[in-house]
């Protein structure tokens, strides 16, 4: 070889190995691995796990009649805040629920395995359950496509997984215990219409109604305007010892000699104003009977229990219930209906689902309830009364309660759709 050939490739090997090095930094496959993985880990967003720390039911009492806690302090963290064990009224707004355990998302970090996005981790769930249920078997792409769109419909702002419960009995017991609340100082009334789901919980038990028995009161006069013996626009004479302190416009403003009966509804049920309350009652006793016998003859409880007779202004879960039924079976009610919905806005069984809500809520010393008719597409769905004694201002235990029981519905709603799809 020739001294020339010998130092051309001498050349050579030395300008290849400078190209060639352990860094990978010009491989276009490099950058779009690594871009690729950054991308993954942003689309799975890691979820803070809430602190959940075991209490006494005297601490926990407390804690229901205590102001929010800190949550840079309190050893509950987010759980306090989102939670709102305390269950105050809710000034501040509407309070974020927290996502429950067992849905928490953490990115992996692994060179081995890139993550995986949220959407690819929710479809793989998905599949796998449908694969277990046998709801897939058989099942073209188009159909797969129409039961996964009617999966996907299902409202779920609470981020509960429902597939873990068997009957609405255990979503409400799983609720109640969460909060730590007794269930003797609780009655439950819940009965669906579509599904013919029921749960009762103390539903005979009685206790003073405070103002929910202003539907009941509501109802009898809109039965005496179908008797003929009074319309919407009679006048109901007012006077000085008519008036009792509390919400509303009439209660608020210089009182008037007589008021028509629609704006006193109206502002007993929408305002739960205490003076309209007084106007009406007085005015029925004097000229239709005593209103505490004619609200037990209306509900059509047979047997009466004892406090119920010989207490004024009480009830039963079960007897609210009645006059909620009363309203959803005859549109005779629907000014009455439509009044329910416009009332306490995002509050109580509203606080977390508003849409079609129609409530009236109770609250005296002791005792706080709600009432409510939930309607979907004008028609009625489910009743619900609570009825709480010596647990506090529970709002958010409320407006939970209305909010999983409302996505329970719908993910039966929405697993009865795919089985039929399925079959098809």
């Amino acid at each position: 070889m020739s001294k020339e050939n010998y130092l051309l490739i001498l050349i050579m090997i030395i300008f290849l190995s400078g190209c060639q090095g352990p860094n990978q930094g010009n491989n276009p496959h490099h950058k779009e691995t690594t871009a690729t993985s950054e991308a993954s880990l942003q689309k799975v967003p890691a979820i803070e796990q809430p602190l959940i720390i075991e209490s006494s039911q005297e601490d926990q009492t407390t804690s229901l009649q205590s102001d929010r806690p800190d949550p840079e302090t309190s050893d509950d963290g987010l759980l306090g805040t989102a939670k709102s064990r305390d269950n105050h009224q809710n000034i501040g707004g509407i309070p974020e629920l927290i996502i429950p355990d067992g849905h928490t998302q953490v990115p992996s970090t692994s060179s081995q395995e890139p993550s995986t996005s949220q959407e690819e981790t929710s479809l793989i769930e998905k599949v796998g359950s449908d694969v277990t249920s046998g709801h897939l078997s058989g099942s073209s792409s188009n159909e797969s496509q129409e039961i996964d769109a009617v999966q996907d419909e299902t409202p779920n702002l609470s981020g509960i997984d429902y597939s873990q419960y068997q009957n609405i009995s255990e979503v409400i017991r799983s609720l109640i215990k969460e909060y730590d609340l007794p269930e003797k100082n609780l009655g439950i009334v819940y009965e669906n219409r579509i599904t013919n789901e029921r749960f009762y919980l103390n539903e005979n038990k009685a206790a003073y109604a405070a103002s929910t028995n202003k539907v009941g009161l509501a109802t009898l006069y809109i039965d005496q305007i179908y008797k003929g013996t009074i319309d919407w626009q009679t006048k109901l004479p007012a006077s000085p010892k008519s008036f009792q302190a509390g919400d509303g416009l009439i209660s608020n403003s210089p009182l008037k000699s007589s008021y028509d009966l629609e704006d006193l509804m109206f502002n007993l049920i929408v305002y739960s104003d205490n003076t309209a309350w007084r106007i009406m009652l007085d005015y029925y006793n004097d000229h239709y009977g005593d209103v505490k016998k004619s609200l037990l003859k209306a509900s059509k409880i047979d047997p009466l229990s004892k406090p119920l007779i010989d207490n004024y202004n009480y009830a039963t879960p079960n007897l609210l219930n009645t006059f909620l039924n009363k309203i959803a079976d005859s549109s005779r009610y629907d000014k009455l209906k439509d009044f329910m919905l416009e009332a306490q806005p995002h509050l109580r069984f509203k606080l977390y689902h508003d849409e079609g809500m129609a409530t009236k809520y109770g609250q005296y010393n002791n005792v706080y309830h709600d009432t409510g008719i939930y309607y979907e597409n004008g028609q009625p769905v489910y009743t619900l009364v609570l009825m709480t004694i010596d647990v506090g201002m529970v709002d958010t235990f409320m407006g939970e309660l209305n909010l999983r029981i409302n996505e329970w519905y719908h993910y039966q709603e929405g697993r009865l759709a795919k089985v039929e799809l399925s079959s098809e």
